[in-house]
């Protein structure tokens, strides 16, 4: 049997665990290579400030527990209950929040007129409306139609027609109690649609003219 020469043998095992150092280094790069990575992510703190109070500038101080929210959380529950979340859409803006309100819903077609069945919800969201929690709020109805014109001999044009719809909700507002001097009506008519009414070839969209057809209560803190 050949016996290895213990010179070879020694230099073989002198070498056995090389390959650690190259791995030790290989995690101590990854681990320097970390550091610097966390380190250059931290935020500057004077920019992170300046930047906060910019957002509170921008959108006010409104917070979950402020008195207007329970406000909005009545109306929310108004709505959920008499099942009525597919036509009314409440939701809070910069300045407060608004209501939509699908027309084709809240009116007879073409009309001004609420029908009964409907008056029992808009009285019960316009007596959410008042108390303390607005004061120093303005309510602005405003009204919307699509581009079809009116029935001939109801309206002169979609102006009017949105105008009487949006002077109609606003009579339920003042008969609820609110103060007239915070209320408002607008008139957009078909001038600010939300979907266009027809598509490319000019054929009406029927869907995209029924949601068009809305009336809208801004309730906004005056600036």
């Amino acid at each position: 049997m050949s016996k290895i020469p213990l010179h070879r043998k020694a230099h073989q095992e002198d070498n056995v665990d090389s390959w650690l150092m190259s791995y030790a280094d290989m995690i101590t790069l990854l681990l320097a290579f970390f550091i610097i990575f966390v380190a250059t992510s931290v935020p500057k703190q004077d920019k992170f400030a300046a930047a906060t109070r910019g957002m509170k500038e921008r959108f006010g101080t409104l917070t979950l527990e402020s008195p207007f929210d329970d406000t909005y959380r009545a109306m929310v529950g108004i709505v959920a209950t008499n099942h009525a979340d597919r036509n009314i859409a409440i939701e809070k803006t910069a300045r407060g929040m608004q209501m939509e309100m699908s027309s084709l819903s809240l009116f007879a077609p073409g009309s001004a007129e609420v029908p009964p069945s409907q008056l029992p919800l808009l009285k019960n969201l316009a007596e959410t409306l008042k108390g303390g929690a607005l004061a120093g709020y303005t309510i602005e109805v405003d009204g919307y139609t699509s581009d079809e014109a009116p029935p001939k001999g109801a309206f002169a044009s979609n102006w009017e027609l949105a105008a009487a719809r949006a002077t109609r909700v606003l009579r339920v507002l003042a008969e609820a109690g609110l103060d007239p001097a915070e209320l408002r009506a607008t008139s957009y008519g078909p001038s600010h649609p939300l979907v266009p009414n027809a598509d490319a070839k000019g054929q009406p969209i029927f869907e995209n003219r029924a949601r068009n057809e809305r009336v809208v209560i801004r309730v906004e803190k005056e600036q």
